[in-house]
């Protein structure tokens, strides 16, 4: 809105200074020089400001306004990567011998580390493998494949994984 005003008193004050210069146009050859350019000179320059300062606005507002969008893009970002971990530690908690679910939700959690990474969260995760430890046994190797996404970003699921392949070997 700022600009549209900006850019209207400018084409407004360029129209009058032309008018007045055409209708005063004192000439008086006395003086020596073309006054009447030098004016149009000045005028011209004084536009082209205003027209860089409208335009250099512009693209500063664009920045900031693209700046604050992808900040609330983050957030979102982050807000369902902790829903998504959540839920898929509910339902590990949950899936009691059931290996599918199991499974399932431990995929969710893991897309939900793969996103927003926190080291609490690869704890929970190990604290509830260990937990679930026995009910699982023979499929060690499917957990660590999930796991195996991971492991490059924390320390508790490396040890996590060491955890599982020793109980198969």
């Amino acid at each position: 809105m700022k600009q549209n005003i900006a850019l209207g008193s400018s084409v407004i004050a360029i129209v009058i200074s032309i008018i007045a210069i055409c209708v005063a146009n004192p000439s008086k050859p006395e003086l020596g020089f073309d006054y009447q350019g030098i004016l149009i000179g000045i005028l011209s320059l004084l536009t082209t400001v205003l027209l860089a300062f409208v335009g250099g606005s512009y693209f500063f507002q664009s920045r900031v306004i693209d700046k604050k969008i992808k900040e609330m893009s983050n957030g979102n970002k982050y807000a369902i990567a902790e829903n998504m971990f959540y839920n898929g530690y509910s339902g590990m908690m949950t899936s009691g011998v059931y290996y599918e679910q199991f499974i399932t939700s431990l995929k969710t959690a893991i897309a939900a580390i793969n996103m927003h990474f926190s080291e609490e969260k690869t704890e929970l995760l190990c604290e509830i493998i260990k937990e679930r430890f026995n009910l699982y046994e023979g499929w060690e190797s499917k957990i660590i494949e999930e796991l195996e996404k991971v492991k490059y970003k924390s320390l508790a699921i490396s040890e996590c994984i060491k955890l599982l392949q020793n109980k198969k070997v």
